[in-house]
């Protein structure tokens, strides 16, 4: 019997060692001061995606050669001074890698389909943002006039949802159920087509279902489709400014901004005088604001509170973008907000400027 068991044992770590894919990670490098390369791959799941350190890559003179063990498909993240590069890994692979940070772009990569098309994503992306956005926010910080700069932060955002939706199609188009989908998932909020998140998941699922990146991956499809206009919104419950817990369901019954910032967000203090202004006019009628703050420091969060004259209520568990909330509502930039009606369900998203006072005289005339 104990002879069978150790056989079994014997068994089942062989065909572990076979289950996992072999990578093989070789190069040239400039531009770095360090002489190795730390790796990092997914190590858990608990409360987002949390890569760890697993390998390390040494090099000699400017070249680097190693063959790497991976649980699953996934990512491996690799680490070097100040810099990193991302390949997304799919099968047994022999990566070869020419990377100069000096130059731009920094690498060129082989020998790995995902890692070919993270990289395409990456440049297709910076690419639009270069040739539509940046303009724009040179043209925002070159004017004084406060209605002109709403003009022109109104004309940013409807700029970048343009080409979200550009990115989105390409990515279709171009990706196939390549890993590399994984990419386009880092852009989702709850302003992205429950549609596409839905057939993003679909294509990830049918290849990869059973690992970690693909567990992460429907989470976050889930957890979005919750977000969808009409739906309830997740409940919460967060320390206010004394410490006392508030939950947002004690809210119901008035209208709810539930707007998401911190006082080291420039856009967001930016912001804040247009809610305070809308607060003001219609606090009295049905309608008040649950203040969440990505904040880490207590005393510049109470400060920025202050100077801003936050009067609702203002919650934090002053955990930054781990904030339980914020993870709850896929929160990855801000400012960001969600309108709740009485019953505590999602009637509009992240409205800005003279948007928010719109939609409550529509509602409360």
């Amino acid at each position: 019997m104990k002879k069978f068991f150790l056989f079994f044992l014997i068994k089942l770590y062989s065909l572990t060692l076979l289950a996992q894919l072999q990578v093989k990670i070789k190069g040239t490098v400039a531009g770095v001061k360090s002489k190795e390369f730390s790796l990092f791959r997914i190590e858990s799941l608990e409360n987002g995606l949390k890569l760890g350190e697993f390998d390390k890559i040494q090099i000699k003179n400017t070249t680097f050669e190693k063959t790497i063990q991976l649980l699953e498909p996934g990512i491996c993240l690799m680490k070097i001074d100040d810099k990193s590069l991302l390949l997304m890994v799919e099968n047994n692979e022999d990566i070869t890698l020419k990377i100069d940070f000096t130059k731009t772009p920094a690498y060129e990569v082989s020998g790995s389909k995902g890692s070919q098309l993270c990289k395409e994503y990456i440049l297709q992306k910076e690419s639009l943002e270069m040739l539509h956005l940046k303009p724009i926010k040179e043209k925002f910080l070159q004017t004084n006039d406060e209605n002109r700069k709403e003009e022109i932060l109104n004309e940013f955002l409807q700029k970048q949802q343009e080409l979200r939706q550009a990115m989105q199609k390409w990515v279709l188009e171009k990706f196939d159920n390549s890993i590399a989908l994984f990419m386009i998932t880092i852009e989702w909020d709850d302003d992205t087509e429950v549609s596409f998140i839905k057939e993003v998941n679909r294509r990830f699922q049918s290849r990869f279902k059973g690992t970690s990146i693909a567990k992460y991956v429907n989470d976050l499809a889930e957890a979005y489709q919750k977000l969808a206009i009409g739906a309830v919104a997740p409940d919460i419950e967060l320390p206010d400014t004394e410490g006392k817990p508030v939950r947002l369901s004690a809210l119901r019954g008035k209208y709810v901004l539930l707007d998401f910032w911190a006082a080291w967000c420039g856009p967001c203090r930016y912001e804040n005088p247009n809610i305070v202004e809308v607060f003001q006019k219609y606090k009295n009628k049905g309608f008040t604001v649950y203040g969440i703050s990505l904040d880490e420091d207590r005393d510049k969060w109470l400060k920025a509170i202050d100077k801003d004259r936050l009067t609702w209520t203002n919650v934090s568990d002053l955990k930054g973008w781990n904030n339980v909330a914020a993870k709850a509502y896929g929160v990855n930039a801000i400012p960001k907000n969600f309108l709740l009606d009485k019953e505590g369900r999602i009637i509009a998203k992240n409205l800005r400027g003279k948007a928010l006072e719109k939609k409550l005289k529509e509602l409360m005339p």
